[in-house]
């Protein structure tokens, strides 16, 4: 059976830069210039990585709409539009679609923790409401609760379910999900550690944070995986492996976004109450950066 979309490869999950607490939105644009010039396939915009639970419905929408308009159709843009609350994520689907998204990515319920029938409800609900192609977002780590291989396989039969974003690392559950569903829905990994692994199984892809620092190497990386050129794959994934560990020395997107202002795409200041990357870190940073030939003296 052929998959319902061609999406896949490398989609970046993309911060969102504040000055004094507002969108920077020109760091946001020169970001995006930079990532589709260094072969990014997608974007996700308003995120995890991109502070989508502190940002306010107004602010989402002007981001997707600046990606939109950005990217001029190079690429499809992503909006993430998860809550807790189906009713609020139905509202939030409807401004990201009018703002232009050309789809949705929507996170497991967080905090309630829905049983698997509660999450079956909420994704079918979204995705109907919406009619607009939907990524089921999986990342128990934040959320409290993990969506089943299972529950996917049945949410699969809805046409507008697409895809879905693993974020467990656990190789296991991707494995069963590309067993059950590959042929059907996008995979994608959602963790830069086991991107590699993932699309060895038979992963279409991965939505990450390191490619937003490196996007060079973790596009290679990920278009010679999908080739089958696993050998040039297996160098750049150990080539990126100081940078993932780097970035996800504490809570993401908080190393990223001190990186992007490293590399001069905005503040590094996270919105509260998230807080700057503490020195020890920077400094890490910084060096892993000059070994990879981002930063130069």
């Amino acid at each position: 059976m052929e998959r319902k979309t061609h999406w896949q490869g490398f989609f970046p999950a993309v911060p969102t830069p504040f000055r004094d607490d507002h969108l920077d939105r020109q760091a946001f644009e020169a970001h995006i210039g930079y990532l589709l010039a260094n072969g990014a396939d997608g974007l996700v915009v308003s995120g995890t990585t991109g502070e989508g639970a502190t940002l306010t419905a107004e602010e989402r929408s002007e981001l997707v709409a600046i990606a939109v308009r950005t990217v001029d159709r190079k690429v499809p843009v992503i909006a993430g539009v998860g809550t807790n609350s189906t009713t609020a994520t139905l509202r939030a689907a409807d401004e990201a679609l009018k703002a232009g998204a050309d789809g949705l990515l929507v996170v497991t319920p967080y905090y309630n923790k829905p049983p698997q029938e509660g999450l079956i409800l909420h994704f079918s609900q979204v995705a109907r409401h919406a009619g607009a192609p939907t990524i089921i977002y999986n990342v128990p780590s934040r959320t409290g609760v993990s969506i089943t291989p299972e529950t996917i396989a049945q949410l699969a039969d809805l046409p507008q379910i697409v895809a879905v974003k693993d974020a467990t690392a656990d190789l296991r559950q991707g494995s069963r999900i590309i067993d059950l569903v590959g042929d059907r829905l996008t995979v994608f990994s959602g963790d830069d550690f086991t991107a590699l692994a993932l699309m060895a199984l038979g992963g279409h892809g991965v939505i990450s944070v390191v490619g937003n620092v490196d996007p060079r190497r973790t596009g290679q990386m990920v278009h010679s995986a999908l080739e089958g050129d696993f050998q040039t794959a297996r160098r750049l994934h150990h080539q990126l492996t100081p940078l993932t560990e780097a970035l996800f020395c504490t809570t993401n997107p908080i190393p990223a976004k001190a990186a992007l202002a490293l590399l001069g795409f905005g503040d590094a200041r996270p919105r509260s109450p998230l807080v700057p990357l503490a020195e020890p870190y920077t400094h890490r940073l910084v060096q892993v950066m000059r070994d990879l030939g981002l930063l130069t003296d």
